[in-house]
């Protein structure tokens, strides 16, 4: 118990998150980044303030030698007409602590897709890879849109998804949610 209580005091004080936004490196830096998309379709992510909804999806974080990640991710139901422009959103959250001994590298990879039909997808995609220091971590918390159009009518499925792993550490974390958008 006093081991989780030292580690929910230590993220409260590396990272302000009743007001936070989104990219916050503490002790660590950038290694690469990098955003892409299907189609070369319009995929923008920015930065978010926390939502409630997401606060209550927070998952336990998992801790393994002092370390904590967690992950979440949402997405918004949408409707929409045939042939007018329109934009899937969602919003994902990580939070990692890095509590070995020695530097740490995580990549985290957010996806947002729709199911055109049976058999093609329509995804944009953006992933950071970090190095943190002992004691280091990162939280973020985005919001994203994917531009659509749609040809047909009907219901399409949605899912989004964030991916974090380290290179020292086998499991990687992960969390996606599923939605659809309705077209007429």
């Amino acid at each position: 118990m006093k081991r989780k209580s030292l580690f929910a005091l230590t993220m409260v004080s590396l990272f302000s998150i009743h007001s936070s936004y989104a990219l916050q490196i503490q002790k660590g830096h950038l290694i690469s980044h990098k955003e892409w998309s299907t189609n070369n379709l319009v995929f923008s992510v920015k930065d978010v303030k926390l939502s409630t909804s997401l606060l209550n999806h927070l998952k336990a974080p998992k801790i393994g030698t002092n370390s904590m990640v967690q992950v979440i991710a949402e997405v918004d139901p949408m409707n929409g007409s045939v042939g007018v422009p329109m934009q899937l959103t969602g919003n994902n959250q990580i939070v990692i602590f890095n509590g070995s001994d020695g530097p740490q590298n995580y990549t985290y990879q957010y996806s947002m897709c729709v199911m055109m039909d049976s058999i093609n997808q329509q995804c944009g995609y953006y992933q950071d890879s970090f190095e943190l220091d002992a004691g280091g971590g990162v939280m973020t918390t985005q919001g994203a849109s994917l531009l659509l159009t749609f040809n047909a009518p009907g219901t399409y499925a949605t899912t989004t998804s964030t991916f974090v792993a380290s290179d020292d550490d086998g499991s990687p974390y992960s969390s996606s949610a599923d939605g659809v958008i309705q077209i007429s």
